[in-house]
């Protein structure tokens, strides 16, 4: 059976029962890898790699391994290789999969099977042993080229930071992080975890995270988590913008894991953003199915008796109400940071706030503007720099925020 909530373009699919968690990642993967390859692709690149280092495939329900990683991959990037050649570019799309478990790298075999046209390399091997042949892959098309890796482990190991920085700063491209935080997030202050912990966000800062997160709990402490993994990304990989996004579990009133996005792109930050916004959407609607779909209620598959059973749940039964709690309360906090920023500097370039903004977590740029337009409306800020005709800031344009109440 498939629930849908058609005008929220959402679909709850028995592919994924009991891994919703999944969908809404693939959700992000897919969204995602279709913007980066229109943009890099229109902007000259030609050249894209995507380097899965924890391919599996695991857990698949489909014949054709439809819902996996690997597949979703392949299938976004060649169909974005078509729209670009309609456009008159010629992108070549190029893939690294790497898998330690046999069995699992059986299965990738045989997503790969199909694709022997394409320059599609596999590994069945650990990803940091794989290194030096990914940087090998890499260099053989190194005119112009980009690439994205896409880091989704089972656990928190096996992507130590000391092991992974190399090859992340020296390359031109973008990074995507599965963050298993539920699990982090309740061991990090463990003795027995410090060695795996101190590999995971890097040795020199591993004693400060420990200290921290003893003191801190519940969210706080996820909070806390997040923001250091983040941090270390940026200190040791180079990227100049890492932001967050949540993933929810379906059934329950707390977080599963964080995708962790890095980026020396400032339009990277506000797509990812964009997507995240959507994201929430989507967790809130399929959060309301799964309850629905747990309860055997009778849905007709049309529009109105799903959308109103679902967001009407959402709204009053306290399924995707935690979407909105969660998003009230990041919402709240960013707003008071953001705040607090404007006030210190007294003014400043849109282009750092804008990245100080979407770099906390659940702020997209269409959160800072409404932000923005509030105090501007109270006379709390205004703007300079603006062209003749500009209604609203914008980056790379010189423009400047001035904040006018001390």
């Amino acid at each position: 059976m498939v629930l849908s909530a058609a005008s929220e373009g959402f679909v709850l699919s028995d592919d994924y029962e009991g891994r919703e968690q999944s969908l809404f990642k693939h959700y992000v993967l897919k969204q995602y890898l279709c913007i980066l390859a229109m943009k890099t692709g229109m902007s000259g690149v030609q050249h894209l790699n995507y380097i899965d280092c924890f391919a599996g495939p695991w857990k698949s329900e489909t014949e054709n391994f439809s819902d996996t990683s690997p597949k979703i991959a392949i299938t976004e990037l060649l169909n974005a290789r078509k729209a670009l050649q309609e456009r008159g570019k010629n992108v070549e799309m190029r893939f690294t999969f790497i898998e330690k478990d046999k069995a699992a790298y059986s299965n990738l075999e045989k997503v790969l099977s199909p694709f022997g046209a394409y320059d599609i390399e596999s590994h069945n091997s650990e990803f940091t042993k794989t290194i030096p042949q990914i940087q090998a892959f890499i260099d053989r098309k190194s005119a112009n080229n980009f690439t994205f890796f896409f880091i989704d482990p089972t656990g928190w190991t096996g992507f130590a930071m000391d092991d992974i920085k190399g090859l992340l700063r020296s390359n031109r491209g973008e990074v995507l992080i599965n963050l298993m935080t539920k699990d982090i997030t309740r061991f990090v202050a463990e003795e027995f975890t410090e060695n795996s912990f101190s590999k995971l966000f890097g040795q020199d800062r591993i004693e400060h995270i420990r200290s921290q997160a003893k003191t801190l709990s519940g969210r706080e402490r996820e909070d806390f988590v997040v923001e250091e993994y983040c941090n270390s990304l940026r200190e040791f990989a180079g990227y100049d913008y890492v932001a967050s996004a949540v993933i929810a579990n379906p059934e329950q009133q707390r977080n599963h894991f964080h995708l962790i996005y890095g980026t020396r792109n400032p339009i990277g930050l506000e797509k990812f953003g964009e997507i995240t916004d959507k994201l929430m959407e989507q967790q809130k609607v399929g959060r309301a199915l799964v309850k629905d779909k747990k309860e055997n209620q009778e849905i007709d598959g049309s529009l109105q008796s799903c959308l109103f059973s679902s967001l009407e749940r959402a709204e009053f039964n306290g399924d995707g109400g935690y979407i909105d709690e969660l998003r009230g309360y990041y919402h709240s906090i960013g707003k008071a940071k953001i705040r607090e920023k404007l006030v210190q500097a007294g003014s400043i370039l849109y282009d750092d706030l804008f990245a100080f903004a979407l770099q906390l977590p659940m702020i997209s740029h269409k959160t800072l503007k409404a932000f923005l337009a509030e105090w501007k409306k109270g006379e709390d800020l205004d703007y300079c720099g603006f062209a003749d005709g500009q209604r609203v800031p914008k980056i790379r344009e010189n423009n400047k925020v001035l904040w006018l109440r001390n």
